[in-house]
């Protein structure tokens, strides 16, 4: 990304990525559908649409999209990459979703997706990316063979989640289990 905040295409010989914007709010909400479905995710009420509605709005976030360069209509995957701030690695981005759609696959279209989410990253000053791999994707993908391949290594942490929906702010409000 240029100073001005507006990310460069970057073309490869038969790949032009692009930064998302609200025009294209439809076309990734619908690869983003598809991914959270094939991969099974059951996503909360409202989702993935207010959720990419607020990375495209979201200045430390971008939504990029991967289509050949001639017929860049035709998107054939997404990434999406956001930063924090951390302790320990200053700016640290992370790769959120990755997806490619089954006929592009095997194509260098999630490794071109992959760079340009790296690319940007570095051009906001971030000195990480990470991103997780699920037990799902390892088992029906090979998906750390892939993200190794690209430099990414594994730091052996395992990723915890908890859900802060309103029942869980309730919980903890009334000092449920666990509370001191």
């Amino acid at each position: 990304m240029r100073r001005d905040g507006a990310l460069p295409d970057v073309t490869d010989t038969h790949l032009t990525i692009r930064r998302a914007d609200r025009a294209a709010q439809k076309v990734a909400g619908d690869l983003l559908r598809r991914y959270f479905a094939e991969e099974g995710f059951a996503l909360t009420a409202g989702l993935p649409g207010a959720g990419l509605a607020a990375l495209l709005d979201d200045p430390r976030a971008a939504v990029l999209l991967a289509a050949r360069a001639e017929a860049p209509d035709e998107v054939a995957g997404i990434v999406t990459v956001t930063w924090t701030t951390s302790a320990a690695h200053g700016r640290l981005a992370e790769v959120g979703e990755l997806y490619v759609l089954p006929a592009a696959r095997r194509r260098g279209v999630a490794t071109a997706l992959l760079e340009a989410a790296v690319v940007w990253a570095r051009e906001h000053d971030c000195t990480v990316c990470r991103l997780a791999v699920g037990p799902d994707g390892e088992l029906r993908h090979g998906v750390a063979g892939f993200f190794t391949a690209r430099r990414f290594g594994d730091d052996y942490r395992k990723l915890l989640v908890r859900e802060v929906g309103a029942e869980d702010r309730s919980a903890g409000a009334r000092g449920g289990e666990g509370a001191t």
